[in-house]
């Protein structure tokens, strides 16, 4: 490396290392200060926040990156032009590309860190402050036993290998709407399916309504026509709190698993879950 991109180089690194220091420190000040009244009313303790905190820190890397790429960038090369340094790269007979060739190369290496720190690390990282949140509302009898009001696009991976996948779930009213149910032999083909508007939870059962089945052989054609029923009580051993313990985010995906999960669903019929999971996948 020449002795002229070393010195470029350097100033970006020491701009960019405290701007991503002086952006952390700003973030967690600030989220503290935010939450201040919450924190003082469940006692946190020291341990409990600096172990959230520091699962936060590649959310808040990935954030804040792109930002501190750019003013060490702005300021290191505002910094040569102000003392004429550029002026006199120029004079030497560098273009403008050799000037700019450590910092192109510098801004390459942080987008490839960050994007593979987004699809690899931050999954993790929100599964596990999901956790310490968690645990900390835990302790708080007003919250340990809150249940979110509904959760759009929920597939479980069942018992009697079956994928059930589900448009919306509401665990308030134990029911399911826009129900999609894959049931599989021990070959992978799905051999039964099962198509109904509504499903909601009684007395240990569920019970389907304006449900479809169908009935397959290995090369997905169908047995024999298709069984409607306005009402059917499924034989389903999955309760309503499994659908909570199992359910997956895209957001805490890596892009290996959401293409997984894509496939997985794209012979289920279920065309818009897999458009929303594409829109996640490409985002």
């Amino acid at each position: 490396m020449r002795i002229l991109d070393r010195y470029i180089l350097k100033s970006v690194l020491a701009i960019f290392f405290s701007c991503i220091f002086v952006f952390l420190f700003l973030y967690v000040v600030i989220d503290i200060l935010a939450n201040l009244d919450e924190i003082l009313k469940q006692h946190l303790g020291l341990a409990i926040l600096i172990k959230y905190y520091l699962s936060y820190l590649p959310i808040m890397f990935v954030q804040t990156a792109p930002f501190s790429c750019l003013l060490s960038t702005l300021y290191t090369f505002g910094k040569l032009n102000r003392d004429n340094e550029i002026v006199a790269m120029r004079s030497a007979g560098l273009s403008i590309f050799q000037i700019s060739r450590t910092v192109i190369i510098f801004g390459a290496i942080i987008s490839m860190l960050v994007f593979w720190a987004n699809d690899r690390i931050v999954p993790e990282s929100i599964s596990l402050t999901q956790r310490i949140r968690e645990q900390m509302d835990a302790s708080r009898k007003k919250t340990k036993d809150k249940e979110p009001d509904a959760i759009n696009n929920l597939a479980v991976y069942g018992l009697k290998n079956r994928l059930i996948f589900v448009n919306k779930f509401s665990p308030r009213q134990n029911t399911i709407e826009g129900v999609i149910i894959l049931e599989h032999d021990q070959q992978q083909n799905i051999i039964k399916k099962i198509v109904a508007n509504k499903g909601v939870y009684k007395d240990g059962v569920w019970i389907f309504y304006q449900s479809v089945t169908y009935y397959l052989d290995e090369n997905g054609q169908l047995l024999q026509e298709p069984k409607y029923l306005e009402e059917e009580v499924m034989d389903i051993s999955e309760r309503p709190s499994d659908f909570l313990s199992q359910r997956q985010r895209p957001d805490t995906m890596t892009i290996a698993q959401i293409n997984y999960y894509i496939s997985k669903l794209a012979h289920s019929g279920a065309a818009s879950a897999v458009r929303n999971l594409k829109v996640d996948l490409f985002r």
